[in-house]
């Protein structure tokens, strides 16, 4: 009977140590699963952001184009692509962000600002295309104007800044997850060996 009770004790011990090595398991690829997840949406959002500011840069250089080299409808081809998928592509970037509130306001934000930095380049064509060149300079190099771009360069540095402190937040909170774990599992190891000596 000793020899039985000692034996049934001696396969619990293991047993044990590879329960708790499955949760260990289980959480880790959760954990890191979650990780992957936030990890893409991140870069993505990123990526919509610097493709909304690459955008409107397009748009402004096809502007210049047209009104200081030649004025023919081919060189304002960014300018029109701009006008048609700008919409679109802040309301992916919304997308990405929803759910988060703070970022879904600052995603707002940015929205606003990209509206009037398009609403600048639109004025500034009209005005030109009516044959008031120096008016539409003049509106161009306005205090108005400068707050629009100021506005609009604050409002994506804010967003795309807090997107990578989120990140970076998200990527220690999983080394201190994998800290943890890595503790259990050494005090489930030590605890078993001892164990099984002691039976």
């Amino acid at each position: 009977m000793r020899i039985r009770t000692q034996a049934v004790l001696l396969s619990v011990v293991p047993l044990t140590f590879l329960i708790v090595l499955f949760f260990i398991a289980s959480v880790l690829q959760t954990k890191t699963d979650e990780t992957a997840t936030w990890s893409q949406r991140s870069t993505n959002t990123l990526k919509q952001s610097e493709l909304i500011a690459k955008t409107i840069g397009d748009a402004n250089s096809s502007i210049v184009e047209y009104t200081t080299k030649k004025a023919i409808p081919a060189n304002l081809a960014g300018y029109r692509t701009a006008v048609d998928s700008l919409p679109a592509k802040v309301a992916e970037l919304r997308r990405l962000v929803a759910g988060e509130p703070g970022q879904d306001a600052r995603a707002v934000r940015y929205g606003r600002a990209t509206n009037a930095i398009m609403g600048v380049l639109t004025r500034y064509l009209t005005i030109w295309k009516s044959g008031k060149k120096t008016q539409a300079q003049a509106a161009v190099n306005s205090a108005q104007t400068r707050k629009i771009v100021d506005e609009f360069t604050a409002a994506r540095h804010d967003f795309e800044e807090i997107e990578r402190v989120r990140a970076l937040s998200r990527y220690d909170a999983l080394h201190r997850d994998l800290e943890r774990l890595g503790k259990v599992f050494l005090a489930s190891s030590i605890a078993g060996s001892l164990l099984t000596l002691f039976v």
